[in-house]
């Protein structure tokens, strides 16, 4: 059998465009030799993407199981291409409230687990992003504060400065966290 969890990336396309490419892939997943389902292939949402990044990494760093109700278990941070997504198991706190909290049970262990994703605040979107506020904000100036001297932005035209504390400055404006929640 084979699955597909589609994430940020095709999350951000437009629902008609998105269901196309879901159609085309679907399509050659049953030209293939795999056991497939049209169901099988899916956007899955960011929470779901961060639980998949906390179920890996605890099944890496635990040699190939999981960790039992005992062990420390280990957050996870995934900076993506158009999102990133925070999880961590909450055992034996009191941190989450019943909306955040998601439930997982394999086997005879049970996890609370806390996932987040940000869509839009992934590199390629932070950065598309960010080109685009310095481009609208200086017309006069076509220079990246963030970008080294000498390199110019194929899409956006504009040069790089290699100033830190002007970078610094101009990012910071991006990320108003009431606009960062999927």
């Amino acid at each position: 059998p084979i699955f597909l969890g589609a994430t940020a990336g095709l999350r951000l396309v437009e629902p008609v465009q998105r269901e196309v490419t879901l159609m085309r892939i679907r399509d050659m997943l049953h030209t293939s030799d795999f056991i497939f389902q049209d169901k099988w292939a899916r956007v899955i949402s960011g929470e779901e993407e961060g639980i998949y990044d906390w179920l890996t990494i605890n099944y890496m760093k635990n040699g190939g199981a999981l960790p039992d109700r005992l062990s420390p278990t280990y957050g996870a941070l995934d900076l993506g291409g158009a999102s990133t997504q925070i999880s961590f198991s909450s055992r034996g706190r009191r941190l989450l409230r019943s909306k955040e909290a998601f439930p997982l049970r394999i086997d005879d262990s049970n996890y609370l687990l806390y996932s987040h994703s940000f869509l839009h605040y992934g590199v390629d979107e932070a950065r598309a992003k960010h080109s685009r506020h310095i481009a609208a904000t200086n017309k006069s100036n076509s220079n990246n504060p963030c970008y080294p001297v000498g390199y110019v932005d194929e899409i956006t035209n504009l040069n790089g400065s290699s100033n830190w504390d002007e970078c610094l400055l101009s990012v910071s404006q991006l990320f108003d966290p009431a606009n960062c929640f999927e």
